[in-house]
């Protein structure tokens, strides 16, 4: 069914013209600007296009706010299996609450494909904001993977990975915050590694080797694409692309390894590159087991350098101590001097019953004369 721009009504797809009011439809599975999608979402203007779909900055007209729609491509809704699929995991996502993560909220069936309604974050992507800051300090540059990192180590606890994290799924918005968006073609964990149109889902320069070999995938996967997006921040550089050919940076990444950091910048010390290193791992097996893993890395091979988003590893994020405090908090004071407190409280109370007595006993002795 194709939603008027003008009233709303839903037409068939054959439909040049609204069945309702006479105003002319668009065909195809692309909305027009203005169109009201779902009767819900009208269409404002367009803000991105990339492997996955299409993104709208759209109106709620309930709630009368302004969302991120993202209208996936037709060749994503092909496969039989695909509607339950998306169903599921875009509840599982939706679920995904986490200051470094964009909120799902909503999705849907739109003419032949789905959408998904996310959070519209006001601001723009680390690959934009890589085009004025490449290479980064080395400080910024850790502090942007540790809080990507956050962000998917309470996805895997979740049970799901996110399979394309790269600069233009990485957003900065206006106060600083780093958020992971696009998590529409994440695998739960539980699940089998299926594609779509027989093609590798994903970015190729960003991939894992067993990504691009099709095998089982778990959270390796991510920390392996997070340590090249580290790899670039630091550099200035993609250690697999030469040139756009997405073929020959997958043929790289199986059968190259690239030039070490330090060969493009000389104040990287051991920590950091033992970061890069261990995060980029071609063998799995000796690559770092998880997000949580590569937070606790960072904070120890760099403590306080990072800045405070990374102070507390996502493994501790609900903890608290026998003390019932959030970890962090000041300690309380020491026992001993609790009790020297309560002495000298005390004390003061006996000395004041003291000289309370001796008055009264002055005033008796002075009416008794």
């Amino acid at each position: 069914m194709d939603s008027c721009p003008r009233c709303g009504h839903e037409n068939r797809h054959r439909d040049k013209f609204c069945a309702r009011c006479g105003e002319r439809l668009e065909i195809g599975a692309r909305p027009i600007i203005g169109a009201i999608l779902d009767r819900r979402y009208r269409i404002i203007e367009l803000i991105g296009e990339g492997g996955m779909g299409v993104v709208y900055r759209a109106r709620h007209l309930r709630l009368e706010v302004d969302m991120a729609v993202k209208v996936l491509h037709r060749k994503l809704a092909t496969d039989e299996s695909f509607q339950e699929r998306f169903a599921r995991e875009a509840k599982i996502l939706a679920g995904l609450s986490h200051h470094n993560i964009v909120s799902i909220h909503d999705y849907g069936a739109f003419r032949d494909t789905f959408y998904i309604a996310m959070d519209l974050v006001d601001g723009e992507s680390l690959e934009d904001f890589s085009t004025r800051r490449s290479p980064f300090a080395v400080t910024d540059a850790i502090s942007i993977v540790a809080s990507v990192a956050r962000g998917l180590a309470w996805a895997h606890a979740g049970g799901v990975i996110h399979r394309d994290i790269k600069p233009g799924n990485i957003m900065i918005d206006r106060s600083g915050r780093v958020l992971i968006t696009d998590f529409g073609i994440a695998l739960t964990l539980s699940g089998n590694p299926e594609t779509l149109d027989d093609e590798i889902i994903g970015t190729p320069e960003y991939m894992s080797p067993e990504q691009l070999r099709g095998l089982d995938l778990d959270e390796r996967t991510d920390v392996y694409s997070l340590g090249v997006v580290l790899y670039q921040l630091l550099t200035g550089v993609s250690p697999f692309r030469e040139t756009d050919d997405a073929a020959a940076a997958a043929a790289r990444i199986l059968g190259k390894t690239p030039n070490p950091v330090t060969s493009y910048r000389s104040d990287l010390v051991k920590a950091h590159i033992d970061i890069v290193n261990r995060a980029m791992a071609q063998d799995r097996s000796q690559r770092l087991r998880s997000a949580v893993h590569l937070l606790e890395l960072i904070q120890g091979e760099m403590g306080e350098a990072t800045g405070p988003d990374i102070r507390i590893s996502p493994s501790a994020r609900h903890e608290e101590d026998f003390t019932g405090k959030e970890p962090g908090s000041p300690p309380d004071a020491s026992p001993l001097l609790g009790i020297s407190r309560l002495r000298k409280i005390m004390a003061a109370m006996l000395l004041a019953l003291i000289a309370g007595g001796l008055v009264m006993l002055g005033i008796f002795l002075s009416k008794s004369w």
